[in-house]
């Protein structure tokens, strides 16, 4: 799709690498949350996120990450963030996905609570290797 917001590129290991730009909101959260799913149905569950593109997310975007995270996990796999802007990564700390925090946030998946801890790389070789590792 031409003004479609995502786009996805297979990697070596069965690594698919899903790059969003621009807002990660109520409008625009459809086609992501579609090609991570799709993904994952496919049975390609080692998911790198590209976020450096982002500008702004709000519940939305985060509910979209937060739900493919967890169901990549389920499946036994991983969805790790590459290089999240300085306003999503202020946004994710915030709510505890990611850093530090003493309280982590959690989601009922149905089956009980799951803390979601969200890795961050800054550097792709290294999250390559944290896939890899899946």
């Amino acid at each position: 799709m031409p003004d479609s917001n995502v786009e996805t590129k297979q990697l070596d290991g069965g690594i698919i690498q899903v790059t969003v730009k621009g807002a990660l909101d109520r409008q625009t959260y459809r086609d992501a949350d579609r090609t991570l799913q799709r993904c994952i149905e496919n049975g390609s569950t080692r998911l790198l996120v590209d976020l450096e593109a982002v500008d702004f997310i709000n519940s939305t975007g985060i509910g979209v990450l937060v739900e493919k995270f967890t169901r990549a996990r389920e499946a036994g796999g991983d969805l790790v963030l590459l290089r999240p802007s300085e306003k999503v990564t202020d946004v994710l700390r915030l709510l505890g996905l990611i850093g530090d925090s003493s309280a982590p946030f959690t989601v009922d998946d149905g089956g009980g609570e799951v803390a979601v801890k969200f890795a961050v790389f800054e550097d792709r070789a290294t999250a390559l290797a944290r896939l890899h590792a899946t």
